[in-house]
């Protein structure tokens, strides 16, 4: 499962305004009235994780664990994803034809960059 053009639409859309506000947490609402930081408003940190990042662990505990970005129309990324067994650093970068990965981790892991 992926994220597709119309998740994308509607994050940007949602997300970006808050950005644009100068947030520095996700707010509990779209329209900012409430609490500007709720542990349920998590959902874009993991959307970026798992599909622009692409950082998956398809073991319990990261014990092995994938890499597979899900761009878009994106052109870079770069995020830390916190796991059990420590920080997975990844940046990506296209131009044009050539895609860029790099992927640091502080732990011995069985890796599938898919």
């Amino acid at each position: 499962m992926g994220c597709g053009r119309y998740e994308q639409e509607a994050a940007r859309e949602a997300y970006g305004k808050m950005l644009e506000a100068g947030a520095t947490t996700w707010w509990e609402q779209l329209g900012g009235y409430a609490s500007r930081c709720h542990a349920w408003s998590c959902a874009p940190n993991i959307d970026l994780s798992v599909y622009v990042l692409g950082v998956q662990p398809p073991e319990p505990g990261y014990a092995a664990w994938r890499v597979g970005p899900q761009p878009g129309d994106l052109t870079w990324a770069k995020g830390v994803v916190p796991t059990v067994r420590g920080d997975v650093d990844v940046a990506w970068k296209r131009e044009g034809s050539t895609f860029k990965l790099s992927v640091t981790v502080p732990m011995k892991a069985v890796v599938d960059l898919t």
